[in-house]
């Protein structure tokens, strides 16, 4: 488990060791589904999805689809940590994708090439 912070831009660190930083408990839904991982929420910027304190469940298979809630990897530069963010996904093409955050309520354009990785963040209703 790693932790997303959730603050005014939603930028947080993802741990890329070789190992999970703790072990939860995760919903029968889920059980034996490969290459799901876990967050915690540290921030408020999703308020109303998430809150500080939440567990977000994250699908590395399942797809990203515009309305559905990502995890983006973004690659800040030669050498630098890429920045991660938890976000709503709008849409996106060839060049660029948009991710929607609730507090504040803004949108974020990020150029499609420093785009590293994009997750599935699994909304509490999908694990019902």
């Amino acid at each position: 488990m790693g932790t997303v912070s959730c603050g005014t831009d939603g930028q947080f660190e993802v741990n890329l060791t070789d190992g999970p930083l703790e072990y939860v408990d995760v919903p029968a839904k889920l059980v034996g589904v490969p290459d799901i991982f876990a967050l915690f929420v540290a921030g408020d910027s999703m308020a109303g999805v998430w809150a500080p304190g939440d567990t977000v469940y994250v699908s590395r298979k399942r797809p990203v689809t515009p309305g559905s809630y990502a995890v983006v990897l973004v690659e800040m530069g030669q050498g630098e940590q890429p920045a991660a963010y938890l976000k709503e996904y709008v849409g996106g093409d060839n060049q660029r994708i948009t991710l929607r955050q609730y507090n504040p309520q803004t949108e974020k354009v990020i150029e499609r090439a420093r785009v590293k990785e994009m997750w599935r963040a699994l909304h509490w209703r999908e694990l019902l």
